[in-house]
């Protein structure tokens, strides 16, 4: 074996995977082309050897930083107007040569730095940046010191013609989260200057839980800051709640909470539930918003998340598709990313529960039941993921007696979470506990008015009405989610079934033709159930649908 310092280029086509699902024989020959007319070409013009090709990505030794580095500038320069774009890595470090091949921290550094790269641009470590001298035409920019996914030490990374818009290694300190800061709560009185101390402590334990975000002390350190103020008159509470953005200053978002009466703890506890969901879904639909207009294959991992996470806010099966995609990228680009493998299952999942209104099929069962699994064993002790593997044991494999245990377990690890606690009404419900279950979806329903699911949690209160034989409530439930979400077929199917055993036979047959012109091969005996113990609620249901489409 022969051990030796070099400079490595890796270089990798942007989007090839996708580019070849949609054309195949057009994306060969295209990077044919590439290989020959410009990428190999420019290499050995450059005094550098390609050592391996990996269908869509190249490796090359150099024996000078200068040679290795002038030679991306020339690859990418050479690929202005061609279709396809590539990202190139280049570092210098110790390599071993074994049977024609090159290993190391050189080659594996070279390939990280690769990962981070703009589309068309070039990443290069502090080592390479050192050692090309004067011998490069061109202004690299630093982005600091990174934390490279697998690569032990931090690197010190620059890159060409910019700075990186997206790291998908995470700055150090980051672990590439927003950042979010609390500050104090103002109180006006005693009994709100103590309200707002037992808020502060509530919310922290409860951002602490959270997975989406890095809750810090230090104002400065910060992205995002929470405050707000709390005033009380007699048995009245009145909260009122803001986010800002550290770096403009500006208020991104904003609500007035309404509380009354003499029970401290509990009107702590509904408002903690409150700001911290809303806070839970706010973050990510705020960072989605600021790189929409970036290509998926220029976002990081977590850029890939937060948007994949505002698609899921949109409920049409084109958002929920793309939310799909982008979750696929995540796992390409990081295999053992747990919270993806639990986003994927929830995608699938609820394109059954919310968006579609037949029973999951097997195939998909099985697909979503691999990804979770997976998931828990990476890691066993998040809330997210038990409310997500509770929910497909519940409407997936309708095996009520796992999907208690992983609520149960997803309640404990975190009371505050809504999908769990609206789940959990589900369950008792499916379990005949009908005053348990009302009181839970309820809690739900408490949830902030713009919470994107809130439309999910009106049709579940008013199935739970519908199988206890409240009718009227039942009818005003699902109408909200109706009106919440429009024409999703699950809501207008259990609302004409609601409004038919009222006795609004006309108004119940009006939202089954709507039904129908939105689902044409809507059948009401393949209605998705939930697998409730006393089986006859549900054919109550069907029969009210049935009757109607005699």
């Amino acid at each position: 074996m022969e051990r030796r310092l070099a400079a490595v280029l890796a270089a990798d086509i942007v989007g090839f995977s996708r580019r070849m699902e949609l054309d195949e024989v057009q994306t060969l020959n295209a990077v044919l082309k590439i290989q020959s007319e410009i990428v190999e070409k420019q290499i050995t013009g450059r005094r550098g050897q390609v050592v391996k090709r990996m269908g869509d990505g190249w490796l090359a030794e150099f024996a000078s930083a200068a040679d290795a580095v002038n030679c991306a500038l020339a690859i990418q320069s050479d690929m202005q107007g061609s279709d396809l774009s590539l990202r190139i890595g280049v570092n210098v470090g110790d390599i071993t040569h074994i049977d024609g091949d090159i290993f190391g921290s050189g080659v594996n550094v070279a390939a990280r730095l690769e990962t981070v790269a703009d589309s068309g641009g070039i990443a290069i470590s502090a080592d390479a940046q050192r050692l090309m001298h004067r011998g490069v035409d061109a202004e690299f920019h630093p982005n600091g010191v990174v934390d490279l996914k697998n690569i032990q030490m931090p690197v010190e990374v620059w890159s060409w013609p910019g700075p990186l818009s997206a790291l998908t290694g995470t700055p150090v300190g980051m672990n590439g989260k927003p950042k979010l800061h609390l500050s104090n709560l103002e109180g006006g009185n005693a009994a709100a200057v103590e309200m707002a101390s037992a808020l502060r402590a509530d919310l922290s334990h409860a951002f602490g839980r959270q997975t989406g975000l890095e809750l810090v002390a230090v104002k400065s350190d910060a992205d995002f800051k929470l405050g707000g103020s709390i005033r009380v008159l007699g048995d009245r509470w009145r909260v009122l709640i803001e986010l800002v953005e550290c770096a403009t200053g500006t208020c991104v978002w904003t609500d007035r909470i309404d509380e009354g009466g003499s029970d401290a703890f509990d009107i702590q506890d509904r408002l903690c539930q409150r700001v911290a969901g809303s806070i839970r879904i706010r973050l990510p639909a705020l960072l989605a918003e600021k790189f929409k207009h970036k290509s998926p294959e220029d976002m990081s991992v977590e850029e890939l998340l937060n948007f994949a996470m505002g698609c899921n806010f949109t409920f049409t099966k084109e958002s929920w598709e793309l939310s799909r995609s982008l979750l696929q990228s995540v796992l390409r680009l990081d295999p053992d990313n747990w919270m993806a493998m639990t986003m994927l299952c929830w995608n699938i999942v609820s394109m059954s529960r919310i968006l579609g209104w037949r029973d999951m099929g097997l195939q998909q069962v099985v697909k979503a039941r691999g990804l979770i699994d997976t998931a828990t064993k990476i890691r066993p002790n998040d809330h997210l993921i038990r409310t997500v593997r509770g929910t497909l044991s519940l409407f997936g494999n309708h095996d009520l007696q796992a999907a208690r245990i992983d609520l149960e377990e997803a309640l404990t690890l975190n009371p505050d979470y809504y999908h769990a606690i609206n789940t959990m009404a589900l369950i008792k419900l499916a379990e005949g506990s009908i005053d348990d279950a009302t009181k839970l979806s309820q809690i739900a329903l408490a949830c902030d008015p713009a919470y994107p699911y809130r439309h999910l949690y009106y049709r579940d209160a008013g199935y739970v009405a519908l199988v206890a034989g409240d009718h009227p409530r039942a009818v005003q439930q699902l109408m909200r989610a109706d009106h919440a979400e429009p024409n999703l077929p699950a809501n207008l199917a259990l609302l004409a079934a609601a409004l038919s055993v009222s006795g609004d036979t006309e108004a119940a047959r009006q939202r089954l033709m709507h039904l129908k012109q939105i689902e044409a091969d809507f059948d009401m005996t393949s209605l998705a159930r939930l697998p409730l113990r006393d089986q006859s609620a549900a054919d109550r249901i069907s029969d009210a649908l049935l009757v109607l489409d005699a």
